[in-house]
């Protein structure tokens, strides 16, 4: 299986050990391949108010209360303790199963208030962040982050080529086309007259633009 994160891996070993113990189900992270890896952008599970709010300041401070404040943030992303959950040892433990507990963890999928300094784990979480701790070694700036395609000249290349993709790309990379070869010619071939060859200039010198006004080599 690929393009999963290690949280996923986790929950997916979890539920596999569940019904088969004996199975072995491992992971290796991109970065492996890559020799580096890159942190999520900083708007990542972001939150935002809206520039209509009537009460924008109070939406901020209830929103800096729910991260900042530990009862407010536990009770948001895992419910009531010792109804919903227990901490032993350190690690989180629901009450019940998902189908009783009424607000298993991150019930309310507040990711946007995540505060790393009351988070909870269960114990299988330690794999993952034994992952992380690997990833961190190895990080460095996402060089795309801060590029923005302008597509205004080649709109109606760009809006044929997504048709041709949906009709010949996407059967191939499902393995619903037998004779490949062919069938990644005559994609290439389709895309080549809905417009590829202006598209990818265009890219490329708009690519190369941002390289040069951000300084990236």
């Amino acid at each position: 299986m690929l393009g999963d994160n290690p949280t996923r891996y986790n929950q997916t070993n979890g539920n596999m050990k569940s019904l088969h113990p004996d199975w072995e189900l491992g992971y290796t992270p991109f970065a492996v391949a890559t020799g580096y890896a890159t942190p999520v952008h900083p708007i990542h599970n972001g939150f935002a108010i809206p520039a209509s709010s009537k009460n924008a300041e109070r939406a901020l401070a209830f929103y800096e209360k729910m991260v900042l404040d530990k009862r407010y943030n536990l009770l948001t992303q895992y419910g009531f303790e010792g109804t919903n959950y227990t901490v032993e040892d350190g690690y989180y433990k629901m009450v019940g199963d998902a189908n009783t507990n009424g607000f298993p963890r991150e019930g309310m999928q507040g990711w946007a208030w995540r505060n790393p300094e009351f988070m909870l784990f269960e114990p299988s979480y330690d794999g993952v962040k034994a992952i992380f701790d690997q990833l961190d070694k190895v990080q460095k700036p996402d060089i795309y982050t801060g590029f923005a395609e302008d597509y205004t000249d080649y709109q109606a290349e760009r809006s044929a080529l997504e048709q041709v993709e949906k009709q010949y790309l996407f059967p191939l990379l499902a393995g619903q086309v037998k004779d490949v070869e062919g069938g990644v010619k005559t994609f290439m071939d389709k895309a080549k007259k809905a417009g590829l060859d202006k598209i990818q200039a265009s890219y490329k010198k708009q690519w190369l633009a941002y390289l040069s006004e951000s300084g990236i080599q």
